[in-house]
């Protein structure tokens, strides 16, 4: 399948996370479409997000439609998966095999890991041992989480990932203009409102089976002014 090339817009300041929910920067952000898994239909819960970068962080927002916002975990790097969690895949050298994935939960905790190759060996703790020490991360519930017998709105996750926490091609500090990366962002929700399971997965890619660790399948993140 052929990759699409999302345009991440360079900004010229910091995002104050866990504070900037209504800050019309993220205006400058190019809209992403997700797809359930397995198919190419559009998600019951709908998701909406959007890329930004700047000196020293890359930044993705989130607004996830959720009618019942559910997470338990709260130890860092816990299984995070099992709840409704929003998360960020990216390689910052496409060629090289290995990658970074973050996967933050409904309650804000967050699961990171760097994968030296895409195999997934070992499984998600054997690779958690890495930490972001500097990345910033705030979550915001409209609604009630952990009570079904509360409707809810959505949940919002701002993620701000520092480049100096990650291996970049070449040893640069930051992603110069036209730079490439590939990215997906992906998504589980449970959910009392779905049918079957009560469990929607869902992507910025298609997918044919439920292979978010392939880095192969992800889309291209181009650094643009």
């Amino acid at each position: 399948m052929k990759k699409i090339v999302y345009k991440a817009h360079k900004i010229d300041r910091e995002i104050n996370i866990g504070f900037a929910w209504d800050d019309p920067i993220w205006d400058k952000a190019e809209p992403t479409k997700w797809y359930k898994v397995l198919t190419d239909e559009e998600p019951i819960s709908k998701t909406e997000a959007g890329i930004l970068w700047s000196d020293n962080f890359v930044y993705v927002n989130y607004k996830a439609y959720d009618r019942d916002v559910f997470a338990y975990h709260t130890e860092r790097n816990s299984q995070t998966c099992e709840d409704d969690v929003l998360e960020f895949f990216f390689s910052t050298e496409p060629e090289s095999g290995w990658y970074y994935n973050f996967e933050i939960n409904a309650l804000n905790t967050v699961y990171d890991a760097y994968q030296p190759k895409p195999n997934f060996a070992g499984g998600g703790r054997r690779w958690c041992n890495w930490d972001s020490k500097n990345m910033k991360s705030a979550v915001f519930v409209k609604g009630k989480i952990n009570d079904p017998t509360v409707e809810d709105e959505y949940w919002q996750l701002q993620l701000a990932v520092p480049f100096k926490d990650l291996i970049l091609k070449d040893g640069k500090a930051r992603p110069d203009f036209g730079d490439k990366w590939t990215f997906m962002l992906s998504r589980y929700d449970y959910s009392i409102y779905l049918p079957d399971e009560g469990v929607e997965l869902s992507a910025t890619n298609v997918l044919d089976k439920v292979a978010f660790h392939v880095p192969d399948v992800w889309n291209y993140l181009e650094f643009v002014n």
